[in-house]
């Protein structure tokens, strides 16, 4: 029966232990951490041979815990709880984390809300496996039941990749005591940008519910086992589970293998490499391919997207700003010029709604051009990355800027250097292949060309 309330845990100097943490509750009932400032002495990417930093905190054999609105940032691990019931973990900031946001095994009653998790540091794989939420069960002596994650946001921002929300079962493979299925899960309404496939990964449970989910890739963010480093499209992945339900989520992909009793229905599936497919992603998201940090105003649906009531509700086209103005940008490449792009401001809003034409729009770009107008048209010299900055005026008062990056594509599909065995040397990085000394096949309009094969590989 105790409440701690607007106080600051500061470790970030400390020398000591790395198995210390700054919370340690043990046999606890109704305590309530609200308000409050955690940080300790993570500091950035966790290489092989870096000592870890501190974890935050263990939370253990507890009754009605509740941490909400507080902030974590700069540990190993955040969150580890351990054979704990009534749990409410919400409205949290948490970031600057080497390995796992939350971790649990053993979590009875447990809900996950309202939580913002971001700009994780991560570490070499070889040291640790990186989640944002992870619920594994080695050594836990009670089995996890009604489980919700729901209402999260999940956001790599300039931070390494992550896999997203991983629960799943250790005892199951490893013979424990407690190797049943876990009994009711639910994860539902959750935006997550991200860089490995397991945006969404569970196994080994009954009673499964996932729902309005929105899962987007971060193709900046990567992860890394030693010199291998690599950025993967979120996927939602339900296996060895039984009562399953899968329905109105938008995600990359889908993996249902092994299940039993499984609804899988009014799911959208990105795409992400054609522009000219109904699914393209920029058919559908302001700016969710905006190379390096963005944040949720790229990551929301267009007002003419008919993916509006799929997926998260906090990723769906609003009507107006909750919080003063805000300068919204779009970038469209002209599907048939790479260095012709449009850049539109007309979704900036405020709390009333869409923002008038009638204020003024000051576009500048980094190669020192200008321009003016809600919707502009910028044609590039070269491919590369280029910044855009947009000032929204009202008279002379400044309602906001924002600043985002272009990574204009290289117009040239295919070039290869053959004197260092065949390197497909464009943007698209294709393999090729050389079958027989060469061939040649009759050109469109007459002429010759090169035998293209199967794939992206030319034979």
């Amino acid at each position: 029966d105790i409440t701690f309330d607007n106080i600051e845990v500061d470790s970030s100097d400390a020398e000591r232990a790395d198995w210390l943490t700054d919370l340690h509750i043990t046999g606890g009932k109704n305590i309530t951490f609200q308000n409050s400032y955690f940080h300790g002495t993570a500091d950035g990417y966790m290489e092989v041979g870096d000592t870890a930093a501190e974890s935050m905190s263990i939370i253990q054999d507890t009754w009605n815990f509740t941490f909400s609105n507080n902030v974590v940032e700069g540990y190993h691990h955040g969150l580890q709880m351990f054979d704990v019931r009534d749990t409410v973990i919400s409205g949290n900031d948490i970031s600057k984390i080497e390995g796992d946001g939350m971790r649990m095994g053993g979590a009875r009653n447990m809900l996950i809300e309202d939580n913002y998790m971001h700009d994780f540091y991560g570490a070499d794989q070889n040291v640790t496996h990186s989640d944002m939420i992870q619920v594994w069960g080695t050594n836990a002596e009670i089995l996890t039941e009604n489980l919700v994650v729901r209402d999260n946001i999940l956001d790599t921002g300039g931070g390494a990749a992550t896999q997203g929300i991983f629960i799943r079962n250790a005892q199951t493979q490893g013979g424990g005591e407690l190797g049943q299925p876990y009994e009711g899960v639910t994860v539902t309404g959750n935006v997550i940008y991200n860089g490995h496939q397991n945006g969404i990964a569970i196994a080994d449970a009954n009673d499964v519910l996932v729902a309005n989910n929105t899962l987007l890739w971060d193709s900046d963010a990567e992860m890394a086992w030693g010199s291998e480093s690599s950025s993967g499209v979120p996927n939602i992945s339900v296996r060895w589970s039984s009562d399953v339900t899968i329905e109105d989520n938008i995600s990359g992909g889908y993996i249902t293998s092994g299940n039993q009793n499984t609804v899988f229905q009014g799911n959208e599936t990105i795409n992400y490499t054609d522009s000219l497919s109904k699914d393209y992603i920029n058919n559908h998201f302001v700016n969710a391919l905006v190379p390096g940090e963005n944040d949720l105003r790229d990551l929301q649906l267009i007002p003419e997207s008919d993916w509006n009531g799929t997926g998260s509700p906090i990723s769906w086209a609003p009507e107006a700003s909750d919080d003063g103005f805000e300068a919204v940008m779009r970038a469209a490449e002209d599907t048939a010029d790479r260095y012709h792009y449009i850049f539109d401001a007309s979704l900036s809003r405020d709390e009333a709604g869409l923002a008038d034409g009638d204020s003024t729009y000051v576009w500048q770009f980094s190669d020192g051009t200008v321009a003016y107008g809600e919707v502009i048209e910028k044609y590039f010299d070269d491919k590369g990355m280029n910044e855009v900055e947009l000032t929204i005026y009202d008279g002379n008062n400044v309602l906001d800027t924002i600043t985002r990056s272009v990574d204009v594509r290289s117009k040239e599909i295919l070039e290869i250097d053959f004197e260092n065995g065949l390197m497909d040397q464009s943007d698209n990085n294709a393999d090729v292949g050389k079958t027989g000394d060469y061939e040649e096949v009759d050109g469109n309009g007459g002429g010759t060309g090169a035998l293209i094969g199967s794939g992206n590989k030319i034979e």
